[in-house]
């Protein structure tokens, strides 16, 4: 609904609208915050990243390596829970400097 209205998807220091979703379905839905951060983040990132170049092979994936598929060369790559650890700290150093 966002989308349509015009709104950009959230940048990684807007939660506005992950808010807002989580309060429709605690109200609408009458499920706990867990419940409702889980399912509004899960929604958001589906719809966010329709048009993604890549895609996450959840099968081979596990807690620390992440299958990463090129959707148009059927390439993958393994990130390691190290190496996202570090590139979100590398985003967030980078985020604080602007």
């Amino acid at each position: 609904m966002e989308k349509d209205n015009g709104a950009t998807m959230p940048g990684p220091r807007d939660n506005q609208l992950l808010e807002r979703c989580v309060a429709h379905l605690m109200a609408v839905a009458n499920c706990s915050q867990r419940t409702a951060e889980t399912e509004a983040a899960k929604a958001i990132a589906e719809i966010g990243s329709r048009s993604s170049p890549v895609n996450f092979d959840m099968d081979r994936s596990t807690s620390h390596a992440l299958f990463v598929v090129d959707r148009d060369t059927g390439r993958t790559r393994v990130l390691s829970s190290v190496e996202i650890a570090h590139l979100l700290s590398a985003q967030e150093a980078a985020a604080l400097a602007l």
